[in-house]
């Protein structure tokens, strides 16, 4: 039973010990693992040297880097060989072994992956959520528990011999008396162990049934339970506090402290170390929020100054945040200098477009006005080809007349030659002469008024009309003279012939004066149409000027609006920009 016994606690102790040794392992992998999150070597380094200089047993604590963190932080390191850490690089799970050293010494190996996590990445980006991008090696020292394993069970055996030889000699009462408080015992031990193992959450005190050595053994153990039991539930609201503190603080709560200390003081050191990161932070942001306060207060000459320890990426931020500030600095600045340039711009431009729009209003009016006095010389033009085609039409009358008349004279002639047989037809023949001249001086009228309607075209046939009229007036006079002379006729045949040939030649010419008239006229009638169509090409020119000059004219009074808007929003640009510290 004794020796079950001491197997029984040696098993539990060592099943204990490696438990503990799992916390610890877990304590110290969080702090170092916290220790990297922060990316500062010297943190890294303080924490695993206070690991080692705390953590009692501890022998060996080594980092072991992944090929990835080698790669990106040193590449100077020499990946591991060792084949145990590369089975848990491979399997990514702990593994947990027992050895000898050359000396002798009991030692507990602890190979521990350090997994990736989503906040992992922000230093290892060649990383991936569920890497292995590290193992922490810790070898404990187990010499000390073997020891009291040892003691223990010496210290029972010894008891186990006195209890045989008092049995022996106090036979059944002694035997009654020290196997009763043993069976106790170790249903208390059993239940601490469960206790200890986390397999119940209550442990109560051993029960004392006995004054003896095993009595005081149960009194000194239950006072040592209740110690440990407020250590461990000390330790364990110490990391419940320090688990939700980290997960707010991962979610960007930093303004928050852990207040509970832990028994162990590994824990305290976490603590610490928690602490003092979140008031670093804690700092750092409010510096930035001040600076970015102020820019959204349009003072852009709010500067952070990042000088002393602070270095990485807190001092790359502030550096940005500097770097933004003067760059809204420059932007402001050259926003107010583009605002009074584009103010000043518009103003002129504004001035320029009102003046052309102007000139465009009155050059709109005057090409009306010309357009009509186009119009009225249009219209004249049109009347003075009308009146020449009228002349036109006189003058081929005329030409008419004047061939009859020729063909008269030539009749008189006739006549004349045969006035000795005819001198009974000369009453006809001065009737007729006097109807020639009064159809003649009634043509030389019409014509004198169409050469007075033609102007200086017409003088020509004006003298030509005057002569037919005094011709007119001549043969009229003749015919008054034939009249009284009837009697000397045939006296005067010869004289009639001469001035019936003399009619005949001035015929000949009136003839060839009206035929020249005719071509002026017909000249001015060309000239006339000519001028008309060129006239009618300069009015359409015109009218197309016109037309593009009131598009100018509305496109100048737009150009006008738009300067207008452009200045107004110069001034609001000129406005902003002086508001800007």
């Amino acid at each position: 039973m004794n020796y079950s016994s001491t197997s029984k606690m040696e098993e539990m102790i060592n099943k204990n010990s490696v438990d503990s040794m799992n916390m610890l392992t877990d304590s110290i992998f969080l702090t170092l693992r916290n220790a990297m999150n922060s990316g500062d070597p010297q943190t890294i380094k303080k924490a695993e040297e206070d690991s080692r200089e705390f953590i009692k047993g501890l022998e060996t604590l080594n980092v072991y880097k992944s090929k990835n963190t080698i790669e990106m932080y040193s590449p100077e390191e020499v990946y591991t060989k060792d084949k145990k850490v590369l089975e848990v690089f491979l399997a990514k799970e702990e593994l947990v072994e027992n050895r000898h050293n050359e000396n002798n010494s009991h030692l507990m190996r602890v190979l521990k992956p350090m997994i990736a996590t989503q906040e992992c990445l922000l230093c290892h980006s060649n990383e991936k959520v569920g890497d292995v991008i590290g193992v922490i090696e810790l070898e404990f020292n187990l010499d000390n528990i073997d020891e009291m394993i040892s003691d223990s069970t010496y210290f029972l055996l010894i008891i186990s011999i006195l209890i045989i030889a008092i049995t022996l000699l106090s036979a059944l009462f002694v035997v009654k008396k020290v196997t009763s408080p043993l069976k106790v015992l170790q249903k208390e031990l059993n239940t601490f162990f469960d206790f200890i193992l986390q397999k119940t959450d209550t442990i109560k005190p051993f029960k004392v049934k006995s004054k003896d050595e095993i009595g005081q053994m149960i009194t000194s153990i239950n006072s040592s339970i209740e110690e440990i039991v407020k250590g461990i539930k000390k330790d364990q609201e110490a990391i419940q506090e320090i688990s939700a503190i980290c997960e707010n603080a991962s979610l960007g709560e930093i303004n928050i402290q852990i207040s509970k200390d832990a028994n162990n003081q590994s824990i305290n050191n976490l603590i610490s170390i928690v602490n003092s990161l979140l008031s670093a932070l804690q700092y750092n942001v409010y510096r930035v929020l001040d600076s970015l306060e102020s820019y959204s207060n349009d003072d852009f000459n709010k500067r952070i100054n990042s000088k002393g320890k602070t270095r990485g990426e807190i001092k790359k931020l502030f550096e940005q945040v500097d770097h933004l500030g003067e760059t809204l600095v420059k932007l402001s600045s050259q926003n107010l200098k583009n605002g009074l340039s584009l103010q000043d711009k518009a103003e002129e431009f504004a001035v320029n477009v009102e003046t052309l729009a102007q000139s465009s209003n009155n050059q709109k009016i005057s090409l009306e006005e010309a357009t009509s006095n186009l119009h009225t010389v249009l219209n004249k033009t049109n009347e003075t080809t009308n009146n020449a085609r009228q002349m036109e039409s006189y003058a081929k009358q005329m030409i008419n007349s004047s061939k009859l008349g020729e063909e008269l004279t030539n009749e008189t002639a006739s006549s004349i030659d045969e006035i000795s047989g005819k001198v009974n037809n000369i009453s006809e023949a001065v009737e007729i002469i006097d109807h020639i001249s009064f159809q003649t001086n009634i043509l030389s009228l019409n014509a004198a008024v169409e050469a007075a309607t033609a102007g200086e075209a017409g003088q020509g046939f004006a003298v030509v009309a005057q002569e037919v009229r005094n011709l007119a007036n001549r043969s009229a006079e003749a015919a008054k003279e034939n009249k009284t002379l009837v009697e000397a006729a045939i006296n005067q045949a010869n004289v009639g012939k001469d001035i019936a040939n003399k009619m005949k030649n001035e015929y000949l010419e009136l003839n060839e004066n009206i035929h020249n008239t005719t071509k002026l006229i017909n000249q001015v009638t060309d000239d006339s149409k000519e001028q008309n169509i060129n006239i009618d090409n300069i009015n359409s020119m015109i009218e197309n000027i016109n037309n593009e000059t009131k598009n100018n004219a509305s496109i100048a009074n737009k150009t006008n609006q738009i300067a207008i808007e452009a200045k107004e929003i110069a001034q609001k640009i000129v406005f902003d920009a002086s508001n800007k510290n």
